[in-house]
């Protein structure tokens, strides 16, 4: 890792919140491109940001990886007999407008993600992900569509919350009663 690598991410946690962190990495042109707004909640640049473009309105979970370059390059050139000396290998990652990537969610280089996306936490993304839809597994594969998901949340059929800071005893209470009648 170069210096200046270590320096950008040694500033990058000085930002306490996932926005100031989204603000500061498009202030700072670290990304290829980089909307208005991005919430970052991790704590790590990954390497070569240059090759990824980041749309508006985009939140990207803490524990999320995008994997642009890959180093099987080192196992093939240590391979003896092997004249020819591999060269790493780079692939661009482009993410649409309004996506949400879940925590854990690992989006490979090569893959364009659509606008409206949902990505479930721990999701393995290895191909495009298309507009207006939800995806998780491994590799990750179109579960739902966000239209559906946020006519439900609309509909008040899921708990929330005010804040994830604190919670007040009646949102408490009205996550548990949604788990239990689940079960019923």
């Amino acid at each position: 890792m170069n210096f200046y690598r270590l320096w950008q991410m040694f500033k990058l946690n000085f930002h306490m919140t996932a926005s100031s962190r989204g603000s500061w990495l498009k202030k700072k042109g670290i990304f290829a491109e980089c909307g208005e707004p991005v919430r970052y909640q991790i704590h790590s640049i990954p390497l070569c940001p240059e090759l990824i473009k980041i749309g508006n309105n985009v939140n990207i979970s803490s524990g999320a990886s995008l994997i642009v370059h890959d180093a099987t390059h080192l196992i093939y050139n240590c391979l003896p007999g092997k004249k020819q000396k591999l060269k790493e290998y780079v692939n661009p990652i482009q993410i649409g407008d309004n996506v949400f990537v879940g925590a854990k969610a690992v989006i490979m280089g090569g893959v364009k993600v659509g606008s409206n996306v949902i990505i479930a936490a721990g999701a393995v993304v290895t191909k495009d992900l298309e507009d207006g839809g939800i995806y998780g597994g491994i590799p990750a594969r179109r579960i739902g569509d966000t239209e559906k998901f946020w006519e439900k949340r609309e509909a008040g059929k899921l708990p929330t919350i005010n804040s994830n800071a604190h919670l007040s005893r009646e949102e408490i209470d009205n996550a548990w009663s949604f788990f239990e009648n689940q079960r019923k």
